[in-house]
């Protein structure tokens, strides 16, 4: 429910561009666009930036001019790197020249007060004409879900489990956007899928956030120092084909309407074409 009141599912589906996104591996050859291009081609509806990613809020407008219906997605702004001014300009400029096709993604600061800082960069893009439902946040905990359910057209989660999602969505209602950010290894085992994902969240699960909410999803502090493989296969997908196809549709089915594909490795962007037909059989 938002302050306008609850949104059709259609609309949430409009905004984030369908059942299957993907993380666009904008590298350093200049070729990200190209690279967008082909996944728009293959079939996914969202593209998504990562926040790690954004040298520059422009990168939004160039994969806008590179493709034709796609959705383009920040996974996430950190607002402790760009201002309100500065995603307000990107996002007048996209809704000039590409309407309706940018969908603003947006995180809290790492620092204190973030809740109270988020909140405040919310309100300067309602005064800038932003609208809620075009804008998704980076929400993990019931606090700032509450913020995403009222303030934006829903949250964007990252290492999280299918039965949280469950939960969320028996929590939230079926008019809030639900998008899982879910890492991928395309690999011929299971053992070798969970190698590759490890460097990964050996960083991740040292950020509190991230921790604190596996441990209310029920795994132990020991599981989460090991990166045991029970918490592995919790919050990734990994393995042939058939196995992310499934992992995939294990979200869908409790309750999310998007998932974001995000693969590790040198080969990502060859794994994200490679899985695009097997998701949409």
């Amino acid at each position: 429910m938002t302050a306008s009141g609850p949104r059709p599912a259609r609309i949430v589906a409009q905004h984030i561009g369908g059942a299957h996104g993907v993380t666009v591996d904008i590298g350093t050859d200049g070729r990200h666009g190209e690279r967008a291009q082909q996944l728009a081609t293959a079939g996914y509806g969202a593209l998504w930036i990562a926040g790690g990613s954004l040298h520059s809020l422009d990168l939004v407008l160039e994969l806008l001019q590179a493709t034709e219906r796609a959705v383009i997605a920040t996974g996430i702004i950190p607002l402790d790197v760009f201002g309100p001014d500065e995603v307000i300009r990107v996002y007048r400029l996209a809704e000039q020249h590409h309407p309706g096709r940018f969908l603003v993604g947006l995180g809290g600061p790492q620092q204190s007060r973030a809740l109270a800082k988020l909140g405040a960069f919310l309100d300067s893009l309602d005064r800038a004409g932003v609208p809620a439902d075009r804008r998704i946040l980076a929400a993990l905990g019931p606090v700032k879900l509450r913020l995403a359910a009222e303030r934006a057209l829903g949250a964007v989660p990252l290492l999280v489990t299918a039965d949280w999602v469950r939960t969320t969505r028996a929590a939230l209602g079926e008019a809030v956007a639900l998008v899982v950010s879910l890492p991928v290894a395309l690999t011929g085992t299971a053992e070798s899928g969970r190698a590759a994902l490890r460097p990964m969240l050996d960083f991740l699960l040292q950020v509190n956030g991230y921790r604190q909410n596996l441990l209310r999803c029920g795994f132990t502090a020991e599981e989460l120092d090991g990166r045991s493989d029970r918490v592995i296969d919790g919050i990734t997908a990994h393995g042939d084909t058939g196995a992310i196809a499934r992992r995939v549709q294990e979200y869908l089915d409790a309750g999310a309407d998007q998932v974001d594909l995000s693969p590790v490795g040198e080969a990502a962007h060859r794994d994200s074409l490679v899985l695009a037909p097997v998701l949409q059989a």
